[in-house]
């Protein structure tokens, strides 16, 4: 691989991190508006998905589910 592919490569993976991180911290942040404290378990737990996809279902939960032990 050529140093120009690598950086592409590198560039890629880093906004596919970036749009990760900015989820989970959506999905966080709509339990905490809604319910307030978000408990370090559940936090974890969110954290460690690592699918855009889930995430993104996961904030729509948050943002229509009851109460915070229904999440």
């Amino acid at each position: 691989m050529c140093r120009e592919e690598g950086l592409e490569e590198g560039l890629k993976v880093g906004r596919e991190e970036g749009s990760l991180a900015q989820a989970r911290e959506s999905v966080i942040d709509a339990l905490e508006i809604r319910f307030g404290e978000v408990p370090n378990d559940l936090c974890e737990r969110i954290t460690a998905l690592d699918n855009l996809r889930t995430l993104k279902a996961q904030h729509r939960r948050a943002i229509t589910v009851p109460s915070l032990d229904q999440f």
